[in-house]
């Protein structure tokens, strides 16, 4: 056990009576001196000595007496002596320690005094050394005297005197400004009043708090200097340096009188401000601690803790309102029931008790208050505290945020001063304000200083403005904040206090940009130290980043932010942005507000952008973009991907974007192309969808009109990682980009002229390329710029790689099921090769270029490039090269080309080396066209174009520059062209003497090494020779381009003129025509393979044909090398015999392809055969078969377009019959075989013309045939469309009742007007029946007819109007209600009126006179006769529908029993032997009837039409009125007959006022108008008695389909349903005219019957007649049909005018 000890070892215990005891008092004497024991190691020592030697006597290891004798030797002083009572008091009363003490105070070895004041009671009480009843009484008595004993007043009452005074004292000291010098003065005071009084300190300390709280403001210092002079000072100042102390130290008698006020304070009241900023004031300058005033705060942490979930549930509300629109934030609607059922109660509901507000709990929650004050007097670690416990409350207040960041900026102060290039003085003297200037007398002007006045402010965040600078009266806030001097520390205290509010540094610019400005400056003084760096980087990702998004339009904040950002590589800011993206914004509440903030304003203002307000609506998208780029372009992105109109708006409106948000698009751009869930080409895998093709369209404007700001190689980097892994989408991106930056067009449809063009001097060249819109002269900068990004990147090599091994990665592994889209990819893939390598060679430079391309043999044998691209790339190298370098004497091959022609036998097959030369082959592929393409025609012919072009544009201008018709920017552009003409007229002379020389040069190089290209003599040689040829160097260049197409066929030309030894045209031919490669070459090409192959057989047979002149020949034939395959020299008539086999053979490999089905084949034919044109096929019987094969595609082929391009070819074939030749014109031909060949042609032509006419013939008759089945089709449809709109009206007409109580005003009883109605397409056929015939037809009436013999002259009409006048009935007044339809009244028939009728067989056309008299005598129209048969029907059960004036039944009756007897009279005496059949027997389509005004025609000519009468009758005496709103029937049908409405309209008729006046207009002219447009108006309407005689013995007249058209357009105005009878009459008549040939030949205009008296108006909708609005107006008074329609067609309304009495309303209808 002694072990464990430290001085009493065993040793020293066993020696302890001699050598052991010294041992350890020497250890006290040295540590246990006076000055000594102060020291709290000291005292440590001696406390572990005495507590061994205590432990041991305890164990009984040495007795009393040795103890005692031991601290007889050791205690010397005071502080020995009270370390060990210390000790000993810590030990429990037991008998040794009882015993030792009682020895101790015997020896007197510690002083009493000692022993009493550490002893413990209960050792004294227990030991005896004072006597125990005597120790207790003493005790209880100083208890007595200390707690229960008043020796002071502490209650205002109780010293009422001494209290006043003491309050009157003090106030009167803190009133005056004098109180800084009156500190003693108070002091004393004080402690008079205290002492004198006997006052109570700690209530003399409350009241004393009380003043100072009264006036703290403008007394701080003088207040906090009393205090610290006072009593009550503690004697242990509080400690707020770190957060382990924030409880030491402090006066706890102050902390209770402010604490006790903070508990008892009432809770639905809030501390006066004062109060609360003098507690954090004490803490500070140590008066109380901090624990000991937070215990006194409340709320609870339950209750903080609802606080905290109202707080994020109020968050969680903003977040969802930030990106709602405002139909989501609108109040939600009433309910129905409350709107409609139940009645709103009038006095509302007592509102129930308000529940607190956030703001309001705040406002009585002291911790919230506290930590308020705290931050604004800079006690850091109490507030951090705070925060600790409830982080929520940094933002539950925008204060506490703003205290946060004005604490934080007081911290960094020291730092950020070493870095401002300003010092304070320097910035207030910026701050000083200019003079006022004042006006004085005499027009003199003086300047003041501008005055502003200091003011004190308890508020840390009051704002100071003009002519008032307020100060925070605590101007010691800053004493005791953390030291930050150096960056570590800034990293240390962040860590600390930003962590609760980094993202509110977007509250306080200014300290945004400070921090910033600092990362900047630390960072530029370490570049290289990355553990530095990486510091920053997450300092920035954690703090600053997140309140970057939330700082509004302020670019320069942003800017500062974002130069942080860029001392660090694309990884990691991109990662930043991901993180944003991914994380920030959808986990942080306050960053996802902004984020859905930025989203919403960025919609709104695309929404609102267009080419009106582009300027102010970029502005606010770039204003937008400052603080949250990122969702602002992913918005854009968005918009772009679905509207790609938005592309040049947008593009436009970066020019206001920030580094910052250039930096962000590159990022949104790479998350929109890698966005998940989306394919980049349709689903027939032949386009990219549209998603893809505008936003590659975006990308590639944008970096070409801000190719600098945009990070264009981070672009193409992404792209060449997406190759990587096997993604297409970057094909088109880079597409677009090498078209927009580069200006480069991908032109494949070029003629041969253009080629040739293009491939002379660049001002052929350019004006080419205008033509085209190519912009790559004008594309420089940004192609040039993008060239060097490749440069940069070293991915020339990579990308020409990656894009060739991609095209043959589709061949070979390709998941396509069809060809069309594997060579449209093939297609793709080789058109971005061709732009990139374009670009390169255009805009790069060739010193740069050298040095980071791969040797041509290296691409080809390591990376499998084609042998095509990698010349293509180093072609304008290899030609600089070439060109610098000279021959020496006896080379053959240019030195350059020396080290490729050595390499490239390793790119050859082993078999042909022996056949091709290296040389021949690398001369090949490293010439271009424009070294074989001088032609000084080209240059000629394109200087007099500009020539003339410049005299046109010359004049225009001059024409045009005065006046206004053309706009500035026109004539501007005219200028510049002009200009620009008149630079390539200066150009073109020069250019074509260098291309001349070029040419030369290169012609001399040709000459020298052209006998070495083939070294194998013999014809199978040179044919071996020429299959080598073609197979590995002709073919593949002719596919690759259309320029190596032509250079192809041009070299084959230069072989022939350079008389190239062991080499023939002829044999080379054959092998590339009579092999029948072109076959199998179409069947596997690509659309643009096929298209090159077309231009290089074109230049070749265009060459062939100029050849076939004999003087052409004899000039390009002068060599002994045009020989054949038997080695025999071709003469011209041979050659043209070689000629025409070519084309037979080509013609044959054609309509091998175009008999493919296949879809490649034909269509890669048909392309071939398009480049052809103008040179083949010449012979006539080649283009009569060609012709065929493409008619055959044209008519039996499904797919569209090979239908389309088919076609199109024809026409281009057909366009050149004229110069067509014929056989015996193309080759040699014996007299006798070429008229063979004439007879032959003509007899093939005859058949062929004779067949011709023939086909001719069947196709015009089935045309017509097709035509009538669709004419009779379309009239079916017309007419069912009829029936159940007709249909649908009567359902309508059955609801209206015409109670005439329900209506006080009496309606009018004559129609107003009438308009012409109805579709032209209905009433154009002129053999259609009238609406009026048809009408008649259904029911069975005779119509009046009029002869054009016994038309009546004006007066005698206007004498049998005035005779008819009086037999005109009164008008009724017809009231009611119409719900908008018109009823359908019945007459009910009587038994007479059905006998009569019921044997009526037949019908006549005559009708006799007592027939039109008692017409003339019936009040017509549908309200009479529903007036009528109301009456009529009295006593019916259903008696719904009442008039209110009625003509008396029986008179109704008889006259309508009158009229149906002269009716049947008249249909027995008809007998016209050739009537018009009937429209209800030849229809199978049955016909509806609805009312009608029934106008002239012969309705007795088929027994079907008087049946149906029978029925109407049956049904009228069957259902009586009371059944009158049954719905009618279709009579042909079967179903239930007619209403017999239209039976009393058929028997009244129509009348109209002024027949007399209109008889005589009717024309020709107006018949015509009729036709198209209804009914005449101007036709006569009524007869008059007297002509009533003479037109009851004429024949029957139809009107012509015109007429009857406008008859029925006009009938359905005046009569609801009558339109669909009337359009039905017009196709009747027509067919009745037609078929009968006896018919009248005037059927011109009949008189209809005389009009209604009171008419039911109806307003027209336009999709078909009958469409009523229900309304009865009053023809006299003018009112036209306002109710019409207004739907789909154009109405012109004229006023009103009247024509013989009848208002109408003109309307012309298109």
């Amino acid at each position: 056990m002694s072990e464990s000890y430290t001085y009493f070892t065993d040793t020293v215990v066993d020696e302890f009576g001699g050598s052991g005891a010294e041992t350890v008092v020497a250890v006290l004497e040295s540590v246990g001196g006076e000055s000594a024991v102060s020291d709290s190691e000291s005292e440590a020592t001696i406390a572990q000595i005495f507590t061994e030697l205590l432990l041991i006597f305890e164990d009984q290891r040495l007795d009393l007496d040795s103890i005692v004798a031991f601290l007889l030797s050791a205690i010397k002083n005071d502080a020995l002596a009270r370390v060990f009572c210390q000790v000993l008091s810590v030990f429990p009363p037991s008998e040794n320690t009882q015993q030792l003490l009682q020895m101790i105070s015997r020896k007197g070895m510690i002083k009493a005094e000692t022993i009493a004041l550490y002893i413990s009671t209960d050792l004294l009480k227990e030991s005896e050394v004072v006597p125990k009843n005597v120790l207790t009484k003493a005790l209880n008595s100083r208890i007595r005297d200390e707690f229960y004993t008043q020796k002071k007043y502490n209650l205002l009452h109780e010293e009422v005197d001494g209290y006043a005074k003491f309050i009157v004292e003090l106030y009167n000291i803190f009133r005056f400004d004098e109180k800084d010098f009156q500190i003693e003065y108070a002091l004393e005071i004080i402690e008079q009043l205290i002492g004198h009084f006997s006052l109570d300190p700690n209530r003399c300390l409350d009241i004393l708090l009380e003043v100072i709280e009264s006036s703290f403001i403008g007394s701080v210092d003088a207040s906090i200097a009393l205090l610290k002079k006072s009593r009550w000072w503690p004697t242990h100042e509080s400690d707020i340096s770190s957060i382990d102390r924030l409880s030491y130290g402090g006066s706890e008698a102050g902390a209770k009188i402010l604490g006790l006020k903070f508990f008892k304070y009432p809770k639905d009241k809030d501390l006066p401000e004062t109060y609360k900023v003098l507690v954090s004031c004490l803490i500070k300058e140590g008066f109380i601690s901090f624990g000991a005033i937070y215990k006194y705060l409340s709320p609870s942490d339950d209750v903080m803790a609802e606080l905290e979930n109202e707080y994020k549930k109020k968050l969680d509300e903003e977040v969802s309102k930030a990106g709602a629109n405002a139909l989501a934030l609108a109040a939600p609607l009433a309910d129905d029931e409350e709107e409609e059922g139940k009645p709103k109660d009038k006095a509302p509901k007592k509102a129930s008790a308000e529940q607190p507000t956030l703001a309001t709990k705040l406002q009585h929650n002291f911790k919230y208050q506290f930590l308020r004050v705290l931050l604004g007097n800079g006690l850091y670690w109490p507030s951090i505290y705070i925060l600790s416990k409830y982080p929520f409350l940094a933002g539950i207040d925008p204060e506490i945020s703003q205290l946060m960041n004005r604490l934080f900026g007081g911290i960094i102060s020291p730092l950020y001063d070493k870095i401002s290039p300003f010092s304070h003085a320097e910035l207030q003297e910026l701050q000083t304000s200019g003079k006022v200037a004042f006006s004085r007398a005499h027009n003199n002007v003086a300047y003041d200083d501008f005055t502003t006045v200091e003011l004190y402010s308890f508020m840390p965040t009051t704002a100071s403005y003009a002519q008032k600078k307020f100060t925070y009266f605590y101007k010691r806030w800053t004493a005791a904040l953390p030291d930050v001097s150096d960056v570590p520390q800034l990293f240390t205290i962040s860590r600390e206090f930003l962590k609760y509010g980094g993202i509110y540094l977007s509250r306080d610019v200014e300290l945004f940009v400070k921090i910033c400005e600092i990362a900047v400056w630390d960072l530029s003084n370490n570049v290289d130290d990355d553990t530095r760096k990486s510091e920053w980087f997450h300092y920035f990702r954690n703090f600053i980043f997140p309140a970057m998004s939330l700082i509004e339009e302020n670019s320069i904040a942003i800017e500062k932010a974002f130069a942080i950002l860029s001392f660090y590589p694309l990884e990691d800011r991109f990662s930043v942005y991901g993180e944003y993206y991914q994380v920030l914004a959808k986990n942080n509440p306050l960053v996802k507000m902004a984020y859905s903030k930025a989203e919403k304003s960025t919609k709104d203002a695309l929404k609102r952008l267009s080419k009106e307000n582009v300027r102010p609506m970029m502005r606010r998208i770039a204003k937008i973009s400052f603080s949250n780029p990122l969702p602002c372009f992913l918005t854009i992105l968005q918009q772009i991907e679905s509207y790609d109109n938005l592309n040049t708006l947008v593009v436009e409106t970066a020019r206001y974007f920030n580094n910052y948000g250039w930096d962000n698009l590159t990022a949104a751009i790479l998350i929109r192309l890698t966005a998940p869930g989306r394919s980049g080409t349709q689903e027939n895998g032949m386009i990219e969808r549209q998603w893809l093709q505008s936003l590659a369209s975006f990308i590639g404007k944008i970096c070409q009109r801000y190719p600098k700001s945009i990070d264009l190689h981070t672009i193409v980097s992404f792209l060449l990682k997406s190759f990587y892994n096997g993604e297409s989408f970057g094909l088109i991106v880079l597409k677009e980009i090498f078209i927009s930056m580069g200006g480069i067009q991908t032109v494949t449809n070029l003629t041969l002229h253009q080629i040739d063009l293009i491939n002379c001097g660049s001002s052929l060249m350019k004006s080419v390329y205008r033509t085209i819109d190519d912009l790559r002269f004008d594309r420089r900068k940004s192609g040039e710029y993008l060239v060097k990004t490749f440069l940069d990147l070293d991915a020339i090599n990579e990308l020409l790689i990656l894009l060739c091994n991609l095209s043959s990665e589709l061949v070979s592994k390709t998941d396509q099921s069809h060809l069309k889209v594997l060579a449209s990819r093939i297609d793709d893939v080789n058109a971005v090769i061709r732009l990139f390598i374009t670009l390169v060679n255009f805009f790069g430079n060739m010193d740069d270029i050298e040095k980071t391309l791969l040797i041509i043999t290296e691409f080809g044998a390591k990376y499998n490039v084609p042998l095509e691209w990698s010349f293509e790339l180093w072609r304008p190298l290899l030609e600089q090269k070439v060109s610098k370098l000279e021959y020496k004497e006896g080379e053959v091959w240019n030195p350059f080309l020396q080290g490729i022609i050595d390499d490239i036998p390793k790119l050859l097959p082993p078999d042909s080396l022996g056949m091709l030369t290296p040389g021949f082959v690398v001369t090949f592929w490293q010439l271009s066209l424009h070294d074989l393409n001088y032609s000084p025609e080209l240059y000629t012919n394109e200087v007099v174009k500009l020539e003339s072009n410049n005299r046109s544009l010359k004049e225009w201008i001059s024409i045009n520059s005065r006046g206004k018709d053309v706009t500035k920017i026109a004539l501007d552009k005219a200028r510049n062209d002009m200009k620009q003409n008149g630079e390539f007229l200066k150009a073109i002379p020069q250019e074509r003497d260098r291309h001349s020389a070029h040419t030369e040069t290169i012609e001399s190089r040709l000459q020298r090494e052209s006998i070495h290209w083939f070294v194998n003599e013999g014809i199978e040689n040179i044919k071996a020779q020429a299959q080598k040829f073609l197979q590995f160097c002709v073919l593949p260049r002719a596919v690759h381009s259309s320029f190596d197409a032509v250079y192809t066929a041009r070299f084959l030309l230069k072989l022939h003129y350079l008389e190239t030894p062991n080499f023939s045209l002829i044999i080379f031919l054959d092998e590339l025509i009579k092999s029948r490669v072109l076959f199998g070459t179409l069947f596997t090409s690509t659309p643009s393979e096929a298209e090159n192959l077309g231009l290089f057989f074109a230049d070749i047979l265009k060459t062939l044909h100029d050849w076939s002149e004999p003087t052409s020949f004899e000039k390009a034939h002068s060599g002994k090398n045009f020989f054949n395959s038997s080695g025999d020299q071709v003469d011209f008539d041979e050659f043209r015999t070689i000629l025409f086999q070519y084309h037979s053979i080509i013609l044959d490999d054609v309509n091998s392809a175009l008999g493919v089905t296949e879809y490649m084949c034909r269509r890669n034919g048909i392309t071939f055969m398009k480049n052809l044109l103008g040179v083949y096929p010449n012979v006539e019987e080649h283009c009569e078969r060609i012709l065929d094969l493409l008619e055959n595609i044209a008519n039996l082929e499904t797919r569209e377009d090979l239908i389309l391009s088919s076609r199109a070819l024809i026409g281009h074939v057909r366009a050149r019959s004229k110069d067509w030749v014929h056989l015996w014109d193309f080759i040699p031909m014996a007299d006798e075989e070429k008229q063979a060949h004439m007879t032959e042609r003509k007899a093939l032509e005859d058949a062929r013309a004779k067949e011709k006419k023939r086909l001719e013939d069947e196709r015009k008759k089935i045309d017509e045939e097709k035509r009538k089945q669709e004419e009779e089709k379309r009239r079916e449809e017309n007419r069912a469309k009829e029936l159940l709109l007709k249909e649908e009206e009567r359902k309508k007409q059955t609801l209206i009742n015409y109670d005439s109580q329900k209506s006080s005003t009496p309606r009018p009883d004559t129609r107003g007007s009438t308009t012409s109605r109805g579709r032209y397409d209905n009433y154009s056929n002129s053999n259609a029946k009238t609406p009026t015939e048809r009408n008649w037809s259904h029911e069975g009436k005779v119509p009046d007819t009029q002869s054009s013999d016994n038309v009546k002259t004006e007066p005698e009409k206007r004498e049998a109007s005035k005779e008819d006048q009086p037999n005109i009935p009164q008008k009724p007044k017809h009231t009611g209600r119409h719900n908008g339809k018109q009823a359908s009244p019945h007459v009910e028939d009587t038994e007479k009126e059905k006998k009569s009728t019921s044997g009526t067989t037949s019908s006549s056309s005559v009708a006799p006179d007592s027939v039109q008299s008692t017409l003339g005598h019936i009040p017509s129209g549908p309200s009479s006769l529903g007036a009528a048969k109301s009456e009529a029907s009295k006593n019916s059960q259903d008696g719904k529908e009442k008039t209110e004036h009625r003509p008396k039944s029986t008179d109704l009756k008889a006259r309508l029993s009158q009229a149906k007897k002269e009716l049947q009279s008249r249909d027995h005496s008809s007998s016209t032997p050739n009537r018009p059949p009937s429209r209800s027997q030849n229809s199978e389509q049955p016909e509806r009837s609805s009312e009608q005004t029934p106008h002239s025609q012969n309705l007795a000519e088929h027994p079907a039409r008087v049946q149906l009468i029978e029925r109407a009758n049956a049904r009228v005496q069957s259902r009586g009125e009371g059944r009158s709103q049954g719905k009618d029937a279709n009579p042909v049908s079967g179903r239930s007959p007619l209403p017999d409405q239209r039976i009393a309209a058929a028997a009244g008729g129509r009348r109209d006022r002024n027949s007399d006046r209109n008889s005589d207009r009717n024309t020709d002219r107006n018949s015509d108008r009729q036709g198209r447009f209804g009914r005449d108006r101007n036709a006569p309407s009524r007869p008059s008695q007297a002509a009533a005689s003479q037109l009851a013995h004429s024949e029957p007249k139809y009107e012509s389909g015109r007429e009857s058209g406008r008859n029925g357009g006009r009938g359905g105005r005046e009569g609801g349903d009558r339109d669909s009878g009337a359009r039905n009459s017009v196709r009747d008549v027509g067919r009745n005219s037609n078929s009968n040939p006896n018919a009248n030949p005037n059927p011109r205009a009949l008189p209809p019957p005389p009009p209604p008296p009171l008419s039911f108006k109806r307003s027209e909708d336009s999709r078909g007649p009958g469409r009523s609005s229900g309304r009865f107006e009053d023809s006299s008074r003018g009112n036209s049909n306002r109710g019409g329609d207004r739907g789909g067609r154009f109405e012109t309304k004229r006023k009103p005018e009247n024509q013989g009495g009848r208002t109408y309303d003109k309307r012309s209808r298109y």
